[in-house]
């Protein structure tokens, strides 16, 4: 199979106090260029990491967005969502295409779940395609 590339966001709206979250590959494949958006923001608190298979975020208590993309040769792509501590929200995980794949939630006061999507018959991102999903999924705050 050919390499491709997907996307995938994280979102969370709302949480009440600080929490690291972390989301991890079991698929063949690795993370390639992301960012997250927090508002509001409270710099001690705040941590943004993005390795071939994982995409950690350190946030504050607030809302934020995030995207990364992932590159791979497997027609499913797997992994782990972990929130620590548990937290008032929902997070949401979602895998994109060309079009959304499929949506992963982790419900209010979980701290972990794991993902399986399927990407067979659906068209991955354009190779030049990821700039305009990362600036679509990480939203860019006014100053």
């Amino acid at each position: 199979m050919a390499v491709n590339l997907y996307g995938l966001s994280i979102a969370v709206n709302g949480a009440s106090a600080t929490a690291y979250y972390n989301v991890s590959l079991a698929s063949a494949g690795k993370f390639v260029e992301g960012g997250v958006t927090i508002y509001p923001t409270a710099t001690a608190a705040t941590l943004v990491s993005i390795y071939s298979s994982s995409f950690a975020v350190n946030a504050p208590a607030s809302s934020f967005g995030g995207g990364t993309t992932i590159s791979t040769d497997a027609s499913v792509v797997t992994g782990r969502v972990m929130v620590s501590p548990a937290i008032n929200v929902d997070t949401v995980v979602t895998l994109y295409g060309t079009n959304e794949i499929g949506s992963f939630t982790l419900k209010a006061g979980q701290t972990s779940g794991n993902f399986e999507w399927n990407v067979s018959g659906h068209p991955a991102l354009p190779p030049d395609g990821t700039e305009d999903f990362l600036g679509r999924t990480v939203p860019k705050l006014d100053p």
